[in-house]
């Protein structure tokens, strides 16, 4: 969890972005919720607003915008990217126009550390390079 560095995160990114605006550039960020108890999702809800893709798994996603159903549509509020991973079910997503689910399919698991790590990196990847998320 962040902790103390929420407070810190928002006027950081709008600073971030107004700089690399005034060079021409864009800018991309992603923060991983990394909790699912009120502790761990406090202040997340303002941090949402200034992201440009939200990535986490389903109960993360619930927590952070405190909805019990789908968070999908609260997510993605203002054209954020969102994923919201599901273990062994797949991911659901949403960019723009494009919505869909991505069905997982069978493995041997030896280690489920870093899953999401890989998913945020890759949808990261081809985000960057223009291609569609599914």
């Amino acid at each position: 969890s962040y902790g103390p560095l929420r407070s810190e995160l928002v006027p950081f990114v709008k600073r971030l972005r107004e700089t690399a605006a005034q060079s021409g550039c864009t800018v991309t960020v992603s923060a991983d919720v990394n909790g699912q108890i009120p502790e761990h999702v406090a202040g997340m809800g303002e941090i949402i607003e200034v992201l440009d893709l939200f990535k986490g798994n389903e109960e993360e996603a619930r927590a952070v915008v405190g909805v019990l159903d789908d968070p999908m549509e609260k997510l993605a509020a203002g054209g954020r990217c969102v994923m919201i991973t599901k273990g062994s079910k797949g991911a659901q997503y949403k960019w723009k126009e494009e919505t869909g689910e991505v069905e997982g399919f069978p493995v041997a698991v030896e280690d489920t550390t870093g899953a999401g790590d890989a998913c945020a990196a890759g949808l990261l990847a081809g985000w960057v390079m223009g291609m569609k998320v599914a």
